[in-house]
């Protein structure tokens, strides 16, 4: 996610204030999906499972 979701552990990011969206699982290449923690650290490959209002996810994935 690049400037706008840097690499530090999700319960620090103020993902939720930010963005209302809620990170529910991390998906890393080549590995199985993970339940997130306030502890887990998104890496720049990462796939990340959000749970929000359909209007606030799709702002989410829209960030680069």
């Amino acid at each position: 996610m690049g400037e706008n979701f840097p690499s530090k552990a999700a319960g620090h990011s103020a993902v939720r204030t930010r963005y209302g969206i809620t990170v529910v699982a991390i998906k890393r290449p080549g590995e199985g999906f993970a339940y997130a923690t306030p502890e887990t650290v998104v890496e720049a490959d990462d796939t990340i499972i959000v749970a929000g209002r359909t209007r606030a996810t799709e702002r989410f994935s829209e960030l680069r």
